[in-house]
């Protein structure tokens, strides 16, 4: 939500009920991000996947994603008021946050902004806003290795929107701040239709006005 969390509730729903846990608040930490904490100001985490039961959150200002044990596994809260993620993709440690990891070009392994994700069971279809692409992440172990693929560029080291020939995708990104640092604000989405043979991938190219297939 636009506090920079994510909110956890348990079955059987109903209205008014309150939360179970809370995600992404670390009242102790001492750098920009940490392993507890998600997004910034007026900049929340973009979205939210599950591999097996460990769910995994697109924390869109801090260039990342953060992966966590299943909800059973998390400490207790009298010992971590939010669970700490136990994987990251797309920095090297968890108090890093700087897009592509403070290089100019991205790699197969760096993000900016990302927002979007779908996760079809082998591999996870990242929408990296700040570089203009969609990238393919297999998964082996339950974590995620280097991209394989990338779309919407012809090569991992471009991010510039369209291409030459304005053919590719164009995702929005307006200046921000991250404890001084610039980053960029998300457009687009993915999704897999899994009941197509075989499944279909479809990107929001929301720069573009409109959906590719």
């Amino acid at each position: 939500d636009d506090f920079s969390r994510v909110v956890v509730y348990q079955n059987p729903f109903s209205t008014g009920q309150p939360a179970v846990r809370i995600m992404g608040v670390d009242s102790k930490r001492t750098t920009p991000v940490s392993a507890s904490s998600l997004g910034g100001t007026n900049t929340p985490p973009e979205g939210i996947f599950f591999v097996g039961s460990s769910p995994w959150v697109v924390d869109t200002v801090a260039s990342r994603v953060l992966g966590y044990q299943p909800f059973e596994q998390w400490p207790a809260e009298t010992a971590s008021f939010s669970p700490p993620a136990v994987a990251v993709l797309g920095q090297l440690d968890f108090v890093s946050y700087e897009s592509n990891q403070g290089n100019p070009q991205p790699s197969n392994s760096t993000l900016s902004a990302p927002v979007g994700a779908a996760f079809n069971g082998t591999d996870l279809f990242l929408v990296d806003s700040g570089n203009q692409r969609v990238l393919d992440f297999p998964v082996s172990g339950g974590t995620f290795s280097a991209a394989a693929h990338v779309l919407g560029q012809t090569d991992f080291t471009y991010n510039a929107p369209n291409l030459i020939q304005g053919s590719e995708v164009y995702l929005f990104s307006t200046s921000a701040n991250l404890n001084n640092a610039s980053v960029v604000l998300p457009g687009g989405g993915v999704a897999i239709d899994t009941t197509s043979n075989p499944p279909h991938l479809y990107i929001a190219d929301a720069g573009n006005n409109r959906v590719l297939g």
